[in-house]
């Protein structure tokens, strides 16, 4: 079970949160705030796993504020919910790699942030949810189907990776300038949130991405055992 606590100053939006949050099976929101002052106050003694605050504070930055409550609670887990008008707060805490939701975005991108948050999964930035237009905000989760983060050549070249080609023999295979599939290569890396060719490829494996390669491997292993 994990046990959510909310910090919203309007009664409406605070409750409607909560009530959306119990409802799913493994939620449990255990309190709900209306100020900063109370929640910094019995921040040290709330059993809370996750954090849950709306940009909605006119008298409050958020950024201040979220250092206060670190410093207080160092470990504490926080998402922010951006609410329109407060699209520069936003941006600045995705800046520093706070988990932002935007409440423009589907209820299911907000279970699927506290689930990947509580369970420490590294948070990937969607790119197509970067854009600069006005009444849209930074939304960070972590996506666990490379498709949707990879486009289709960098999921080919991915593939080609994982059967060790260099880059070279993916240029031939592929048809590409090697300096195109260097690129690609970075962009891979970046995405996957790996630090090398390495990280790449325990990504491939702990996501079990080409399983069908993986199991031939492992048939090819468990025979030469034999």
């Amino acid at each position: 079970m994990i046990k959510i606590c909310v910090l919203d100053p309007h009664e409406i939006s605070r409750n409607g949160i909560s009530l959306l949050l119990d409802q799913q099976p493994n939620f449990l929101v255990t309190a709900k705030h209306s100020r900063p002052s109370s929640l910094l106050e019995q921040l040290p003694d709330m059993n809370c796993d996750i954090l849950i605050i709306t940009t909605l504070f006119d008298d409050v930055n958020n950024k201040p504020l979220l250092h206060r409550l670190l410093h207080i609670k160092p470990l504490q887990k926080i998402i922010f919910i951006a609410i329109k008008g407060n699209r520069q707060y936003a941006q600045q805490l995705a800046a520093l790699g706070q988990p932002v939701y935007s409440i423009d975005e589907p209820i299911e991108n907000l279970i699927m942030l506290i689930n990947h948050v509580h369970g420490n999964a590294k948070i990937r930035t969607t790119t197509a949810n970067l854009t600069q237009t006005k009444n849209t905000f930074p939304l960070m989760i972590a996506e666990s189907d490379p498709r949707r983060i990879l486009t289709k050549r960098e999921m080919e070249i991915l593939h080609l990776i994982y059967l060790q080609y260099s880059n070279i023999d993916i240029a031939q295979q592929l048809y590409l300038s090697i300096s195109t599939v260097e690129t690609h290569r970075k962009n891979i890396i970046r995405k996957l949130g790996a630090n090398n060719t390495v990280g790449i490829i325990k990504y491939v494996v702990n996501n079990n991405l080409f399983p069908e390669i993986t199991n031939m491997n492992k048939y090819v292993s468990e025979a030469g055992v034999r």
